[in-house]
């Protein structure tokens, strides 16, 4: 994984931010520059449960932690997903795009 070599603050809500990146991980963001989401693996504080279904626990879910789940009558419209391997970690990341439905 990167990491962060320096920080500069050019206003009270802009940063710029150097990236040290191997030329594998560099190669995997395909040339996608906008919309980057960074996170630290420190930052994953609640445990989940990893539930097996089917034959041969072929299927399996990864429950989403009740202290993270909204209370709010909203339901995600439609998720994407992406698998990032270390050496050491997988990690499983889904984007939500939120929507108002009830149904």
């Amino acid at each position: 994984m990167g990491k962060i070599i320096k920080t500069k603050n050019i206003s009270p809500s802009k940063s710029i931010i150097h990236l040290e990146l191997t030329k594998k991980e560099a190669q995997k963001l395909k040339g996608h520059c906008k919309k980057i989401h960074l996170f630290s693996e420190d930052l994953c504080l609640h445990y989940a449960k990893i539930i097996e279904r089917g034959a041969k626990k072929s299927a399996k879910y990864v429950s989403i932690p009740s202290i993270l789940r909204e209370r709010k009558h909203t339901r995600p419209l439609q998720a994407n997903y992406q698998k990032v391997e270390t050496d050491s970690k997988i990690f499983y990341i889904a984007v939500a795009k939120k929507g108002n439905s009830l149904a």
